[in-house]
């Protein structure tokens, strides 16, 4: 039968690059932070600046309840995989009333940018769990 590790990790299909994740979603927050920000929206922004302490700093996301619950093995997952699911799970901020994705804007323009931000940070964190998520059975072999 072989080693299922060694057929997953030589798939392109599902090859992880932790550290293009952590550029997207780090590229991604700053931006939702700053338009935020930009918009009076601080405590949006405070939670985006959360998000970018969890990926930048180890000791930020270490103790995170996040870990427990998404990475029963965490311990088994790399540091960088670590930071990048706690700061992906701390800047979810779509669904439910009263979410992110609730905001509406008067102006056309700003709308539309504030559509832009929000897809390509919606974009980043799907992309920043997936990878730290899926790093386990490659950074074994």
């Amino acid at each position: 039968q072989g080693d299922w590790s060694s057929d997953v990790c030589s798939s392109d299909l599902l090859r992880v690059d932790l550290k293009a994740a952590s550029r997207q979603l780090e590229q991604a927050l700053i931006s939702a932070r700053d338009f935020a920000w930009q918009q009076q929206q601080t405590s949006w922004g405070d939670i985006f600046q959360k998000g970018l302490d969890s990926l930048r700093n180890p000791a930020a996301s270490a103790d995170s309840p996040l870990l427990k619950s998404c990475l029963p093995y965490g311990d088994d997952y790399p540091i960088a995989a670590r930071q990048l699911l706690v700061a992906a799970g701390t800047a979810w901020v779509f669904g439910g009333m009263g979410s992110w994705n609730d905001l509406e804007l008067e102006s056309p323009a700003e709308q539309s940018r504030y559509e832009a931000v929000s897809a390509a940070l919606y974009s980043a964190i799907a992309d920043a769990i997936q990878a730290a998520t899926g790093s386990i059975a490659c950074e074994r072999t």
